[in-house]
């Protein structure tokens, strides 16, 4: 173990101590699951791997015609399962290989899960932009201007989107960008630039793919939410709203995008907690422990993604005899 990755993990470990120590997060409070929370969990842990390998799979399966599901879903909850257990992007990357290993197509695989992680990301900011209006009107300073010009507000907002749409369209099929794939080089940097760009705008023909990755996207942050908010229901003696949960999810990813921790361990709690108590009227609760139960869940369901590695290491050896 490198002296990075062991500072990331003593970060971990200090910043679940003072959560503990302080009382924001409450292990204890696990036994408060009933079995019927855990089944419902549990359910809503299954879609989210499902609709997190479909949308991969649209965009995926656009390069890469006779690439099928199945193999797709182990590729992707290999991914899911080690990005919780390794540090960075591991999970991204060993799904990658898993899926580029064989096939010469390499840079429209690994294209493809950087653009599901920035159609991920574009979603996300979407939903934020979208529920936004309901914590500033409960602000002192914003509360005037959200509840008289609400209207105005997401007419602005779906404005914005629709102009986003269509420059981006217009980029896609721009002539000057189309020309630049046939310039003539020997320097090897511009060489794979335009390789990259021309892979790219394969996917300019392909919007419906692009459009079904992205309501998985959101229907997916939705799940995460309703999961979060169970937990609350059930540990929590209090009235809290879906909206502050789905922003508070959403944020979270948002801001935590980069690995500060192994799996980004206590500085999503913190970063939780933080959230959901300014949009509960800065209720001090064990919003904590709320998203560190979310987390040993989501832990749980994805070890058999561990078999699933192993099985493959097997028969990947075993073809290379």
């Amino acid at each position: 173990m490198n002296l990075k990755n062991a500072l990331k993990i003593f970060i971990s470990l200090i910043l679940i101590y003072f959560l503990i120590k302080y009382n924001s997060l409450d292990l204890s409070v696990i036994t408060k699951l009933d079995f019927i929370i855990l089944i419902k969990l549990f359910i809503l842990f299954i879609f989210i791997l499902i609709f997190g390998s479909l949308k991969w799979y649209f965009i995926l399966k656009v390069q890469n015609k006779n690439i099928n599901y199945k193999e797709t879903f182990e590729a992707y909850y290999i991914g899911y399962a080690l990005n919780y257990y390794l540090f960075g992007v591991a999970g991204d990357l060993i799904k990658t290989f898993f899926i580029a290993k064989k096939r010469s197509n390499k840079t429209g695989i690994v294209l493809s899960v950087l653009l599901d992680r920035f159609l991920g990301m574009i979603c996300m900011l979407v939903i934020i932009l979208f529920f936004i209006p309901n914590v500033f009107k409960e602000s002192v300073i914003l509360k005037e201007f959200f509840v008289n010009y609400t209207t105005f507000y997401y007419i602005f907002l779906c404005s914005t989107i629709f102009l986003f749409l269509y420059f981006f369209y217009k980029f896609l099929n721009s002539r000057r960008i189309n020309k630049l794939l046939t310039y003539n080089t020997k320097n090897k940097i511009i060489l794979i630039l335009i390789k990259i760009l021309n892979t790219f705008l394969f996917y300019k023909s392909s919007y419906l793919n692009i459009l079904i990755n992205m309501i998985f996207s959101i229907v997916i942050q939705f799940i995460i939410a309703l999961s979060l908010f169970l937990i609350s229901l059930s540990i929590i003696n209090e009235d809290l709203s879906f909206v502050s949960h789905i922003l508070s999810s959403v944020s979270v990813q948002v801001l935590t995008i980069l690995p500060i921790s192994p799996g980004n361990i206590g500085v999503s709690e913190i970063a939780f907690a933080q959230l959901m108590q300014i949009m509960n009227e800065n209720k001090f609760l064990p919003f904590a422990s709320v998203y560190f139960i979310y987390r040993i869940f989501s832990m749980l369901v994805s070890i058999p993604g561990f078999f699933i590695y192993y099985i493959y290491l097997r028969r990947d050896a075993k073809n290379e005899k």
